[in-house]
């Protein structure tokens, strides 16, 4: 795996920031935009049967922007790899094979800092997060999967981690 080092050009982060394309896929009609407020209880039930990504303009109590099913769609993917559909799994098969240069910035230029929380201003449950599932036990923020291969027996597994608040 290279590294570009740190006085290397930054690169362009608009180009992939995910609202530019949010942008781009509601000028193409991919996604339907909820303008009133909605419970984030409600998301999933608005969302459900829906070819298109939704973006909801106020959910929850802190009237936050979300948007869901933004990978549902092998056009919105193909559009995001820059791609015709018919291409998007040649074109996926190609980059997974390919390593990726792993870009250092400085950490002033990282937009990961561009808000930054410490102590006791530090609280979780301000998210806008929700039940993912009717009997969770409580709001869940992520669903990850990893993927791993036994080196010895060539056995694979795939798990699913998920963190509760």
């Amino acid at each position: 795996m290279s590294t570009s080092l740190t006085n290397d050009p930054v690169p362009d982060l608009d180009e992939f920031r995910l609202r530019r394309f949010v942008d781009q896929m509601i000028e193409e009609g991919e996604v339907d935009v909820v303008e009133e407020p909605i419970d984030l209880a409600d998301i999933a039930a608005r969302m459900d049967g829906n070819e298109n990504a939704v973006l909801f303009r106020q959910a929850g109590p802190e009237k936050a922007e979300i948007i869901g099913g933004m990978t549902g769609g092998r056009r919105r993917m193909a559009r995001a790899f820059g791609v015709e559909p018919a291409d998007l799994l040649a074109e996926v098969n190609q980059r997974l094979g390919v390593s990726q240069e792993v870009i250092e910035l400085e950490s002033s230029d990282a937009p990961v800092h561009d808000v930054i929380v410490t102590g006791d201003e530090v609280d979780l449950t301000a998210l806008p997060v929700h039940l993912q599932h009717e009997l969770d036990g409580a709001p869940y923020i992520s669903a990850s999967l990893d993927y791993v291969i036994n080196s010895e027996t060539g056995w694979t597994n795939t798990g699913v981690r998920r963190l509760m608040l």
